[in-house]
């Protein structure tokens, strides 16, 4: 049973360390190229200055609308705001320590800022298992300025926001830079294509005389399971076996129909 002291912070901890397992995950093999890949002009990013330091792109107030940032920016305001001493004020919890380094890096390395953001983490992480619920219920006071009547649970809740919104951002930056620098060749077969939801171009295969059976799991579950009635009959047309179990759930095409909410095309698909 949990401490009734600390249940509300407990569950806010591992809702925390949640999002942080996502973020760290995603950040696994992130190259220096990337880490500093600027997608279009006049990005925010971390750049190189005098005396072998790098620091990051920024100016108060920004500009209106804010540039484009890159994931070496987005890293260090990450780092910012999991290691920022301010944390510690807002909750009123006994910290001396400075904010860790963000603003300026030794290097443009990739691992460099990783390793920055895994300390800030611990530094947020050591923070906030110093609260109990009486505390979390507690307004933030004076020192929040606007926000002094939020409870303390409200602000963490709101910097858990933000590590979750930036992260997703370096995340979708990611994926970018992988699309973009490594195109991808259009799928080769009608179950490749159906696991991409690419109808047209399982249309413009089957159409072309390609295989409707392929794999285990075939292109008529994938169109079953999308309630795609149109492609379910082209495919049914074309020789497609609807009595195909998959792999994973044992389940026919039908049966995903009915699974994922399309009853019509279930009907499609009955013996």
């Amino acid at each position: 049973m949990a401490d009734p002291v600390t249940a509300t912070r407990d569950e806010l901890l591992a809702f925390s360390e949640y999002a942080w397992g996502r973020t760290r995950e995603r950040l696994d093999g992130l190259t220096d190229d990337e880490y500093l890949w600027e997608p279009v002009a006049n990005c925010w990013s971390l750049r190189p200055r005098d005396a072998g330091t790098w620091r990051v792109d920024i100016v108060s107030p920004p500009p209106d609308p804010a540039p484009f940032t890159t994931i070496a920016w987005r890293l260090a305001h990450l780092i910012q705001c999991y290691g920022q001493r301010r944390n510690a004020v807002m909750l009123s919890v006994d910290d001396a320590e400075d904010d860790v380094p963000w603003l300026v890096r030794r290097s443009g390395a990739a691992s460099e800022a990783i390793d920055a953001l895994e300390t800030a983490h611990e530094r947020w992480t050591q923070v906030t298992a110093q609260l109990d619920d009486v505390s979390l219920a507690a307004e933030i006071g004076p020192v929040g300025g606007p926000y002094e009547k939020e409870s303390r649970a409200a602000f963490v809740l709101h910097m858990i926001d933000e590590f979750i919104h930036h992260a997703a951002e370096v995340a979708t930056l990611r994926d970018l830079y992988a699309g973009t620098t490594t195109p991808a060749e259009p799928p080769a077969t009608v179950t490749d294509a159906a696991a991409l939801g690419h109808w047209h171009r399982v249309i413009e295969l089957v159409d072309a005389g390609a295989p409707v059976d392929v794999g285990d799991t075939t292109a008529l579950h994938y169109a079953a399971g999308a309630g795609d009635a149109d492609v379910v009959r082209l495919l049914l047309e074309r020789g497609a076996d609807k009595t195909v179990r998959d792999p994973q759930f044992g389940a026919t095409p039908a049966e995903w129909a009915t699974y994922f909410g399309h009853p019509d095309v279930a009907t499609l698909l009955a013996p």
